[in-house]
């Protein structure tokens, strides 16, 4: 009976059955056989979703365990609805209908049911998907609505680049082909700058497919102060700076870009060869992960790397 029950608890999010979702139940991978017990799998899940999701990584499956037992952290079917995010005309909003602002943890379920909550709401992937398989998995920072940055940065999934690629571009749909910054934190290096996290430009192509093209650390403030600048282009900064995300406003005229909160900051971008470090304008660098640097926070909830030991190359 107590099997059946939690059976039931974990696959309630299974998606409706269609011909190209396979939702029957299977035998766990034998490779668990080893390290778990009998008793012990009984309560780790004994479903699958379709090919190609991803999985809750194996560091948190007596996480799983427990909370199937005593459910203390997991949000059940009700109490995630709150986190639910919406779309409307490109832009996204929570349960609410309130344009969202700021950064946001988020999961998306393989039904293309997007949640996500701000860092003081959520505090785990695995919190709000209570370990069902997702199509992705990271942090998103928006805009007035608007997204402009995308990250797996998940230590519970940690998607790899690959494995967000039906993500981006459903991201990239959403958006009505508006470009955002798609950030990797899949393949870090401690030798490289920013432990080799990188940034991609992801743009709409002609004939519906999309271009997603490497940044280099040096072009980042570029891209991102072109982002910013799209999004403000008709918008008051006056009416914006009670609000928590005035750290910033960006204005591009010809070749000089400027940044104006409590001081006037200017970039002049002599061409697309400029070296400039996104470490320079807090502003950008809010928008991305590497807002943890000079904090007590990681740079990176994928692998829980230490702001110790980041290295940034002058």
């Amino acid at each position: 009976m107590l099997s059946q029950t939690l059976l039931r608890i974990l696959g309630e999010e299974s998606a409706p059955p269609s011909p190209t979702i396979d939702t029957r139940r299977v035998r766990l991978p034998s490779d668990w056989s080893g390290r778990y017990s009998p008793g012990i799998r009984t309560f780790l899940p004994s479903f699958k979703a379709p090919t190609g999701f991803i999985t809750l990584k194996k560091a948190f499956h007596k996480e799983l365990q427990v909370e199937s037992i005593c459910p203390k952290h997991y949000l059940n079917t009700v109490e995630r609805e709150k986190f639910r995010i919406f779309n409307r005309d490109g832009l996204f909003y929570n349960n609410e209908g309130i344009k969202l602002n700021g950064l946001f943890l988020y999961v998306f379920f393989p039904d293309n049911r997007l949640y996500g909550g701000t860092t003081k709401d959520v505090m785990h992937h695995s919190y709000l998907s209570r370990g069902i398989d997702l199509k992705a998995a990271g942090m998103a920072y928006f805009i007035n609505g608007r997204l402009i940055t995308l990250s797996n940065e998940s230590g519970h999934y940690k998607p790899t680049f690959a494995e967000m690629q039906d993500a981006i571009k459903w991201f990239l749909k959403q958006t009505n082909a508006q470009s955002f910054v798609f950030e990797d934190h899949s393949e870090q290096k401690p030798t490289e700058e920013f432990n080799g996290i990188h940034f991609y430009d992801v743009q709409p192509n002609d004939g519906g497919t999309i271009s997603i093209n490497y940044i280099e650390n040096s072009q980042l403030p570029i891209v991102l102060s072109k982002l910013w600048n799209s999004v403000f282009a008709d918008f008051s900064y006056s009416s914006w700076q009670d609000t928590e995300m005035a750290d910033g406003y960006i204005d591009e005229t010809g070749d000089d870009v400027y940044l104006s909160a409590e001081q006037d900051v200017k970039i002049k971008i002599l061409s697309h060869s400029t070296e400039l470090s996104i470490l320079d304008f807090p502003a950008l660098q809010g928008l991305t992960c590497l807002r943890s640097i000079g904090t007590k926070l990681p740079i990176s909830r994928f692998n829980c790397t230490s702001k110790s030991t980041l290295r940034r190359t002058m």
